[in-house]
């Protein structure tokens, strides 16, 4: 049950990634930061209690954060420039 919560939180959470690529606002970036958080969080849960699969887990979770952070950097990138364009 534990891992099933936490796959829907890591989806949705690249979802919302994502969605903040396309739609940056200053609001979402905290709702994005707080769902990987929230991932970051329940996988480590998942890594304490099932210490069998860690490699395994951190290989995916690693990949995750790698997506996750550069998508939300590209949009921290694409919403300065948006402000940037606005502002002229």
């Amino acid at each position: 049950m534990i891992v099933l919560l936490h796959v829907l939180i890591a989806v949705s959470s690249l979802a919302l990634v994502t969605y903040t690529f396309f739609k940056p606002t200053h609001k979402i970036f905290f709702v994005s930061y707080g769902s990987i958080l929230l991932t970051v969080v329940s996988g480590l849960y998942l890594v304490i209690i099932e210490p069998t699969r860690m490699l395994h887990t951190c290989e995916v979770g690693l990949i995750y954060l790698v997506v996750a952070v550069t998508a939300t950097v590209m949009a921290r990138v694409r919403l300065a420039k948006l402000n940037q364009g606005n502002s002229l």
